[in-house]
């Protein structure tokens, strides 16, 4: 059995400092709970020189995390500036460890995890082009992270650039999107999980409730791939998985809005209380 208390402080403030300039920030205090599979004494061959390891031992955490905004709007000109940091106490990360010819790879608590965002973006909207109004809207997001991983037997500092361009024209009933978008990698534990670069272009007709659409993804590439990389001084390991299928991907989208009856809006609740995990350990 285990028993847990948790305290959920949050705390926000928000100002105007000038004419069409928005200023907010928040803090919060969150829990976070050991995982039902990772808190079972079993272990689980990975394969012939990796074991899974439960650790019945892991305590629960706080993440304290505060979160900065900015945002100008004038005219079709928009600019936001956020900037995250969040910071884990004692956070259940991974650990490894070597007993004979055996790797184990356990969850145990670390020292610190922290994560630092800084992502300013840029939007035009409505757009009057080619004699046409409000006919197209343009975005930018370009962002930086930084990740801190302190453990007991590591300490592992990550970079990362990504960026974000969306653009859409439209008139009358049809619309014409791209997007254009280089993945935002994350350092956990001893691990970099490198995400999807994604392109996509598609066109769409709306008539009322219904939307028809046909559109490509990565039209220009056909070299899908994401990965991870261990940064262990133990068992440092690069892996990646490629899907070429995905080059010149043809989708079409059918979207109908139904809608009847009477609409409720709630709130959702801060703490849900339920457990959908299956107790075995995540290899």
């Amino acid at each position: 059995g285990h028993t847990y208390t948790t305290f959920t402080p949050t705390l926000q403030l928000s100002m105007a400092p000038h004419r069409n300039g928005y200023l907010s920030y928040r803090f919060s205090a969150d829990p976070q709970l050991p995982a039902l599979s990772a808190l079972t004494a079993v272990e689980q061959a990975i394969d012939t020189l990796q074991i899974s390891r439960g650790n019945p031992g892991l305590k629960t955490y706080s993440v304290y995390n505060n979160n900065f905004n900015y945002s100008y709007n004038v005219g079709k000109f928009i600019a936001m500036l956020a900037a995250n940091y969040s910071f884990h106490h004692h956070p259940i990360m991974e650990e490894l460890s070597v007993e004979g010819n055996r790797l184990i790879v356990m969850q145990a608590n670390q020292r610190s995890y922290q994560v630092l965002n800084i992502a300013p973006t840029v939007v035009l909207r409505g757009l009057d082009l080619f004699g046409l109004k409000n006919f197209a809207t343009l975005s930018l997001e370009c962002g930086l992270n930084s990740y801190w991983s302190r453990g007991r037997t590591y300490s592992h500092t990550y970079r990362n650039v990504y960026y974000n361009a969306q653009f859409m024209m439209q008139y009358k009933r049809f619309a014409l999107m791209g997007q254009l978008r280089k993945s935002s990698d994350y350092l956990k534990g001893e691990t970099v999980f490198k995400g999807e670069n994604i392109t996509v272009l598609m066109a769409t007709w709306s008539h009322k409730r219904l939307q028809l659409g046909a559109g490509i993804l990565f039209p220009f590439v056909n070299n899908y791939h994401t990965g991870r990389q261990r940064l262990s001084a133990i068992a440092p390991y690069n892996a990646w998985t490629y899907a070429k299928e995905s080059g010149n991907l043809f989708l079409i989208r059918l979207n109908y809005h139904f809608e009847f009856g009477k609409a409720y809006h709630a709130r959702d609740k801060r703490t849900h209380n339920s457990d959908t995990e299956e107790g075995i350990l995540n290899l």
